[in-house]
């Protein structure tokens, strides 16, 4: 193989090196603190303070998706506009 074959194309480098910081950002985010803390200057304030309510509610006591059908029919039309 001569060395104009052995040289990493752009996007083989680009494989190559996306790895690394891609780890690291995961490792980071697994760490919920850690994650609020990142996702906390990408976010409004209130949207950041109820994204914190929600990690710390725990998991529910009957955890299943409810459809729009189904809440409207449990909760009526009360939170629309209008």
């Amino acid at each position: 193989m001569d060395a104009r074959h052995r040289r990493l194309r752009p996007a083989r480098l680009l494989d190559r090196a996306y790895r690394l910081p891609t780890r690291l950002v995961v490792k980071a985010l697994a760490d919920e603190t850690a994650e609020q803390a990142v996702l906390g200057n990408f976010l409004g304030p209130m949207t950041a303070r109820l994204y914190g309510e929600h990690l710390a509610a725990g998991t529910p006591e009957n955890p299943v998706t409810v459809t729009p059908k189904q809440a409207r029919e449990r909760y009526g039309h009360a939170g629309r506009a209008g």
